[in-house]
């Protein structure tokens, strides 16, 4: 994720001020910006690591992982990881999670920091290649394939 932090901080930004704008049409044009640096940094097959300084947090919502480096007080930034018992439609089999490696998910507590490797998988019913964005919740959540995935002990 280094290589594309730059354009997701600056995403995540425009997508804050968007939230803020009332105008209108100020809000789409910072959205609209938001898209595209969050397309050209989020392309499906593309592999990210966490690293000490940004590890992966389980919240509340079913298969995700929040990452706190890169959200912002009114954005949350979200990977969403699919199972064969848990998955969106249009995410094919190739690219769910093997339970083997959801079971660290699943078995931990909200709060629980996570390490480990995931590969973003394609979505074509989002709002770019492999993301959702929802500004009512002010959340981006982003597909993908968990590829190893370790509970961090407590700091």
């Amino acid at each position: 994720m280094d290589s594309t932090r730059p354009l997701l901080v600056e995403a995540m930004e425009y997508l804050a001020k968007s939230r803020r704008d009332s105008c209108a049409i100020c809000a789409e044009r910072n959205r609209d910006d938001a898209f595209e640096r969050l397309t050209v940094a989020l392309v499906p097959g593309t592999r990210y690591s966490t690293t000490p300084s940004a590890p992966l947090t389980k919240g509340d919502e079913p298969n995700e992982l929040g990452s706190s480096s890169l959200s912002t007080d009114s954005i949350g930034f979200h990977f969403r990881f699919h199972t064969s018992t848990d998955h969106l439609v249009g995410v094919s089999a190739e690219n769910w999670t093997p339970d083997s490696i959801a079971m660290a998910w699943s078995t931990a507590e909200p709060g629980t920091e996570f390490e480990g490797e995931l590969e973003l998988v394609g979505y074509p019913y989002g709002d770019g290649p492999t993301y959702l964005y929802s500004p009512s919740e002010g959340r981006v959540q982003v597909q993908c394939r968990l590829v190893s995935l370790r509970a961090i002990a407590s700091r």
